[in-house]
Parts: structure tokens; C-alpha cells; sequence
């Protein structure tokens, strides 16, 4: 019988050794290739967009590789802390390769190989996209098992809301949602910068109502106020409270506001409604007469051309039968028509109250 060299047999069982050296993930059975194929994908575009100068300018870049339940829990300094904390481990981001991607009870784990050892990264699909599901593992710190953070009906976080209104892809309604969230003094920096750089006229028109509701004020939201019955649709698809309170919105600055003239805009609106959104639009001039009737009556001078055919005065006609006067119209013409005004505004005001007399 032969016998093995000593050095021999210690090199084979040193390489059984190394062979039988086993992952503490090797338990759990390996997820789909094409899954697999998504973390991979993952893990590469995250670790180059962290590495890519344009995320030292801005961090929230990295925000799309994680979950929905990430950027709705997670705090926003706390976010960037921790990415910017990574990305200061060059050397050894560059040194992690992908090992494998498991499936846990608790999800997907993808499965990471280093110098420091391995780590399994909690991950999640959604849509067509792995995301990373917790914000701890998938920073670097892997001291202790991570697991996915749980669903939770907190309200969203303003990191979840900046990431949303950058997502040209997602729902029209949750963008302009997230828009009309950023109404907050602090905020007013993101929504001038967004204003220049979101496309969707849905969305540009919440970051204006964010503007509104801060200062009271601003131009883009009349300038780009749909006035046609296919974006007043829209607009109200994407999120029907919201729209209802842009109307209220137009209705009240067209009383007050003079450059540019919102009581045009909201002739221009009421005369573009579709058929059913002509009573709320009735209302919403109705108001505006009421509430600013100097702004009524130059808005008539200056638009209509004839009172029997004009769309706005139809739908203002509409909404003053059913009140039965104009209180304070009506008074304002009186006015106007007897001891005050020149012989032009006299003739607008007797013009104005002759039509009303005839649609009573």
C-alpha cells in the first residue's frame, strides 16, 4: 500500500477544508436567475452612482435604488448621512463583488462578498426594478443581520415626496400630491429649483400651488393654467381635491390679482370647461364677481365681444339664475352708472347690468 507524502495530505485536506468552508447564507435556497440578474444589476448602478461625482452635489440621486417603505420611513438627513458616509469607502466599494441572491422567510437577501466578510443586503422588487428594502446594510454596516423595514401608514416623508416629484415615470397624481406637499417654508428652494426642471404640466402646476399657498402668489400657476376642456380634465384626473382647490385658487386671485390678470384667466378657464365641469366653473366666476366686482366688470370690457354668445358669461348666467342676483355686482354697477366714473366705466357698468336684467 501506498502512502500519500506528508505535505501531500496536508494540502488535500487543507483544500477539503477550503472546499467544505460554508456561507452562513447557503441555507437558504438561491432565488430566480432572472432576479438575480435585477440584484446584480442593483448592486452595480448603485455602487457607480455613489461613486459618480454628480452624487456629491446631490445625494438624493441614490434615492431611486431603494424602496417605496425606505423613503417613506426614513429621515432625509439621515439618508444622505449615511450614503455620503459609504461613499467615502472607495477602496472598498470597488472590492465587493455579488456572491448570490437567497430567498429568506423574511424576502430576497442579496448575498455580498468582501475583504471584511459577507453580508446579505435586504432587497425588494418593484415593478420592474430590485430596490434595496432597509437603509443600514445597504449603507455599509453590517454588524448585525438586516432585515427589510416593515410596511407603515405613516404619512409620507419629505425624502419620500423630493424622490417622487424627480420620477418622470410615476402616477401623474401621487407627483403632483408630492408637489402640493412641498408647501413648506424651508422647502420654497426646491420648489423654485424644481419648477425648472420638471416636464409634466400637471406637476409644474402643484409646484405653482405650492408657491401659491406659501406667498399667496405666483405667476407660473396663472400663465400655465389649462383654459382648454383636455387639461382641465386631466388636471382634475390626476388628483380631483387638489384641482378643486386650484379653482378656488384662480377664482380668488381674479378678484385681487392684476399682472398678470387673473380674472382673464378665469374667464379663460370657465370658457374652455367641459360640459360637466361648467357649474363649478359658474361658481368659481360667480365668486370672483362677487368678491372683486371692479375685476368682473374689466374683465368684460376687455374679453367679450358679444354678451349673447361669449362661454363665460354662459356659464356665469348659468350659476346667477340659480341665485336669483349679485349682490355685491350689482351694487358696484349702480354705482358706477350714477355718481361715480367717467363716461366710459358708465357705459361699461350700464352694459354689464342690462345683460344681467335680460338672463334673470
Amino acid at each position: 500500500m501506498h502512502r500519500l507524502p506528508t505535505v501531500l495530505m496536508a494540502s488535500a485536506v487543507l483544500l477539503g477544508l477550503l472546499g467544505c468552508t460554508k456561507s452562513k447564507f447557503d441555507k437558504f435556497p438561491d432565488a430566480a436567475p432572472a432576479e438575480r440578474q435585477l440584484a446584480e444589476k442593483l448592486w452595480a448602478d448603485y455602487a457607480q452612482a455613489i461613486l459618480d461625482p454628480v452624487f456629491g452635489k446631490d445625494p438624493l440621486v441614490a434615492a431611486r435604488f431603494f424602496s417605496r417603505q425606505v423613503l417613506l420611513q426614513v429621515d432625509e438627513a439621515e439618508f444622505v448621512k449615511r450614503l455620503q458616509n459609504f461613499a467615502k469607502r472607495r477602496a472598498a466599494l470597488e472590492g465587493i463583488q455579488v456572491k448570490g441572491l437567497k430567498s429568506t422567510p423574511d424576502g430576497l437577501l442579496l448575498v455580498l462578498d468582501s475583504k471584511a466578510g459577507e453580508a446579505g443586503l435586504p432587497v425588494v422588487k418593484e415593478g420592474e426594478a430590485m430596490r434595496f428594502s432597509e437603509i443600514t446594510a445597504s449603507t455599509g454596516d453590517w454588524n448585525s443581520p438586516a432585515k427589510a423595514l416593515p410596511a407603515s401608514a405613516a404619512e409620507p416623508s419629505l425624502l419620500s415626496v423630493k424622490v417622487l416629484l424627480r420620477d418622470e415615470t410615476a402616477d401623474v397624481g401621487e407627483r403632483l400630491r408630492a408637489a402640493v406637499a412641498l408647501a413648506q417654508s424651508r422647502e420654497r428652494g426646491v420648489i423654485v429649483a424644481s419648477q425648472k426642471t420638471v416636464q409634466n404640466p400637471v406637476v409644474r402646476l402643484g409646484l405653482g400651488l405650492a408657491r401659491v399657498k406659501l406667498d399667496g402668489f405666483d405667476e407660473s400657476f396663472l400663465k400655465n393654467f389649462p383654459t382648454d376642456a383636455e387639461g382641465l380634465r386631466a388636471l382634475q384626473r390626476a388628483d380631483g381635491a387638489i384641482f378643486e382647490e386650484m379653482i378656488t385658487k384662480v377664482s380668488n386671485m381674479g378678484a385681487m390679482v392684476e399682472d398678470p390678470p387673473a380674472n382673464e384667466v378665469m374667464f379663460r378657464v370657465a370658457a374652455g370647461a367641459p360640459p360637466e365641469m361648467r357649474g363649478r366653473m359658474g361658481r368659481a366666476l360667480y365668486d370672483m364677481a362677487e368678491l372683486g366686482p371692479h375685476r368682473f366688470a374689466n374683465a368684460f370690457k376687455n374679453l367679450v365681444k358679444d354678451p349673447k354668445t361669449d362661454p363665460a358669461l354662459a356659464v356665469y348666467a348659468e350659476e346667477f339664475r340659480q341665485r336669483k342676483q349679485a349682490p355685491k355686482l350689482e351694487a358696484f354697477l349702480r354705482k358706477f352708472t350714477s355718481s361715480e366714473g367717467g363716461p366710459e366705466e358708465q357705459k361699461l357698468c350700464r352694459s354689464i347690468l342690462g345683460w344681467l336684467q335680460k338672463i334673470r
